[in-house]
C-alpha cells in the first residue's frame, strides 16, 4: 500500500506547473468519433491561471450522444508538455484521441 502522506499530488496544486502563458501546436481529428484518421493542424496560445483550487466536474455530450472525456498531461517540463483528449461514446470501453497539443512555455 503506498503511503499518501509522502506524496506532492493535491487537487488544490495538480495543474500549478501549466500557470502561465504558452504556444502551441495543436492537432485535432476532422470528424470526431466518426472513425476518421485524418488531422488537421493549427498554432494556439494559451494564457492559464489558477481557478477553484483545481477542483470541477463537468458532464459532456457530444453530438446529443453521452460521452466519457479523457485528459492526459504527459512529458511535463518547466518549459513544455503535451496534452490529448480522448472521447469514448461506449462507456469507456473504446477511446478516440481526437486532439492533441505540445506547448512551449513563453512566461
Amino acid at each position: 500500500m503506498t503511503d499518501t502522506k509522502d506524496t506532492a499530488f493535491t487537487v488544490g496544486n495538480s495543474f500549478d506547473f501549466l500557470v502561465g502563458t504558452w504556444t502551441s501546436r495543436q492537432r485535432r481529428l476532422r470528424r470526431v468519433l466518426a472513425g476518421d484518421d485524418e488531422w488537421y493542424g493549427f498554432p494556439g496560445v494559451t494564457r492559464c491561471w489558477s481557478v477553484l483550487d483545481g477542483a470541477g466536474n463537468i458532464d459532456d455530450v457530444y453530438g446529443g450522444v453521452p460521452i466519457k472525456v479523457n485528459y492526459i498531461w504527459s512529458d511535463i517540463t518547466a518549459h513544455s508538455c503535451r496534452w490529448e483528449q480522448e472521447f469514448s461514446a461506449d462507456g469507456g470501453a473504446t477511446w478516440e484521441t481526437n486532439w492533441i497539443a505540445e506547448f512551449t512555455r513563453t512566461s
